[in-house]
């Protein structure tokens, strides 16, 4: 059975990496949206490249299902 302060260190772990994902996921988004929104890229194009990108990631759970994604707390 693990000991209580090592679970306490293991679920703020978790939370810090939630937050730090969380973070990642606004940044990306608002990079993703500029581009867009200076037609430097289309929603098809990032679309097309994930899929992409995760059809060559054999380690991947789930597959790439394209479309808006925004963070949400």
């Amino acid at each position: 059975m693990p000991h209580p302060i090592r679970e306490l260190d293991l679920i703020g772990k978790i939370a810090d990496l939630k937050e730090q994902h969380y973070r990642n996921t606004v940044v990306l988004s608002a990079v993703l949206e500029l581009l867009q929104e200076k037609n430097l890229i289309s929603r098809q194009e990032i679309a097309a490249k994930a899929a992409e990108l995760d059809a060559g990631d054999q380690r991947a759970a789930s597959p790439f299902i394209p479309g808006p994604t925004y963070p949400t707390r």
